[in-house]
């Protein structure tokens, strides 16, 4: 196999989506998908020291709908891939407490190997869009897999992904 240049890895590519309408309907945080392969459909594993150099990128898209009254909220996280512990949040995604649509896009960048740069895109129905920038500090030192957590604080809660694309840069 050739060697790759610096083009070929600067080139965005889609690793995972799914398409299907993945519920979370109960108080408290859970699991709403495991970001998933799309020819294979399993796990998409984020190997350890895959963010080591700069300006390597995740970008996840995300499009939905909730409803019910309360404060409802979408995670991207990562969880350890061997033992399915060490829940870290790479970021927090407030949906408000009123019903409608929600399309969310979030780009993480290593700054290096311990930091990563986090915006993020929050498009609600009932709102303004909204951008966020911050810095975050995440060892990946261990394999992991990716997952959209919901939380929702009333019964009568639901958020609904409908679709999800990541796509992965350098």
């Amino acid at each position: 196999m050739p060697n790759k240049t610096a083009l070929d890895m600067a080139v965005e590519q889609r690793v995972a989506c799914d398409v299907g309408e993945f519920i979370k309907n109960t108080v408290g945080r859970t699991t709403i998908t495991n970001i998933i392969m799309p020819a294979s459909k399993g796990r998409f594993i984020f190997h350890a020291k895959s963010f080591s150099q700069a300006n390597k990128t995740i970008r996840l898209k995300v499009w939905g709908s909730k409803s019910g009254t309360g404060a409802k909220t979408a995670y991207f996280s990562m969880v350890q891939n061997k033992t399915f512990d060490k829940y870290q949040v790479l970021e927090s995604v407030p949906l408000g407490s009123q019903g409608g649509n929600f399309y969310f896009e979030i780009v993480i960048t290593a700054i290096n190997a311990n930091s990563q740069r986090v915006n993020t895109i929050i498009t609600l129905d009932s709102a303004i869009s909204t951008i966020n920038t911050r810095e975050t500090k995440i060892k990946l030192n261990h394999d992991q897999i990716l997952r959209i957590y919901g939380d929702c604080s009333e019964s009568t809660d639901v958020i609904t992904v409908n679709k999800y694309e990541m796509y992965i840069c350098g």
